[in-house]
Parts: C-alpha cells; structure tokens; sequence
C-alpha cells in the first residue's frame, strides 16, 4: 500500500512541476496563448487526476464483466477508424470527435 501512496505523490509532484514550468514560461513570454496552454493543461491536469482517482478505487476483479462490452466497443471505433478516421503523417488512426482527437487502436 505504500508503494501506491508513494507513486500517487510522485504523479502528483511531476503535475505540479510541468504546471510550474508552464506558468513561469507564460510569466515570462507575456503571450496570451502560452497563458491559454496553462489554463488548459491545468485544467486537463485536474480532470485527469480526478479519472486517476477513481479507477485506482475501482475493483479490477469486476473487469471482467465488462471484457465482452469493451472488446465490441473497440471493434466498431476500429471499424469507424478505418471508415472516418483522419491521417496524420500517413497513417489513418484518429478519431476526430466534434472537439477531442481520439486515437483507439
């Protein structure tokens, strides 16, 4: 249990440093869109340490209730991937849903 609560704390303490990083860059530059770049990835930052949280408290044993929903659900966003997806850089393998660049495989 210690181990995780160290990883945890490790996860969190490079967040902090990267939003750091970004904030004194942006203090520095004094350009609005570095500013932009903070703001989101701070916000992404907190979303994803909330998602992080709550799959650490999942019960993985329950996974595998879910193994043939999941297992269909990635086969129809391959199949989308190969019908809608966008290239980049040569190779098809990107959902653009309205807002969100989703990459499945």
């Amino acid at each position: 249990m210690m181990k995780n609560r160290f990883f945890i704390l490790a996860i969190i303490g490079l967040v902090i440093l990267s939003l750091i990083n970004l904030y004194t860059i942006s203090k520095i530059a004094q350009a609005e869109y570095i500013k932009q770049i903070f703001l989101r990835q701070l916000l992404w930052s907190v979303f994803s340490l909330i998602v992080m949280f709550l799959i650490s408290n999942f019960p993985y044993r329950k996974l595998k209730y879910f193994t043939v929903p999941l297992f269909i659900i990635v086969l129809v966003l391959l199949i989308f991937v190969a019908i809608f997806g966008a290239t980049r850089l040569g190779a098809q393998r990107w959902l653009k849903l309205w807002w969100l660049n989703f990459q499945p495989s």
